[in-house]
């Protein structure tokens, strides 16, 4: 798990992003896509989404969570896009 701010472009003035990213090792192919919601989930449950707004709240616009769960050597994606306005 982890998280980070991305300016879009490199500018003082350009939007910020907040990325939190949750990842899950599933047991088997098939159990991918549950588990990728689940991370994301729990990115949700944890405050991770809302922790990154209040410490950064003049900083970013936007934040994205992630929820990725892979097995061997393929993953699967889940995102959900935040404004601050979103989590009031």
């Amino acid at each position: 798990d982890f998280s980070f701010l991305l300016p879009l472009e490199d500018s003082l003035d350009s939007p910020t992003i907040g990325f939190v990213i949750e990842i899950k090792a599933a047991p088997s192919k098939d159990q991918m896509e549950s588990l990728a919601k689940e991370a994301l989930q729990q990115a949700k449950d944890k405050n991770y989404v809302k922790g990154m707004f209040d410490n950064h709240i003049d900083d970013i616009d936007e934040v994205r969570a992630y929820g990725i769960a892979f097995y061997k050597k393929s993953c699967k994606v889940v995102l959900e896009s935040f404004k601050a306005k979103d989590l009031e």
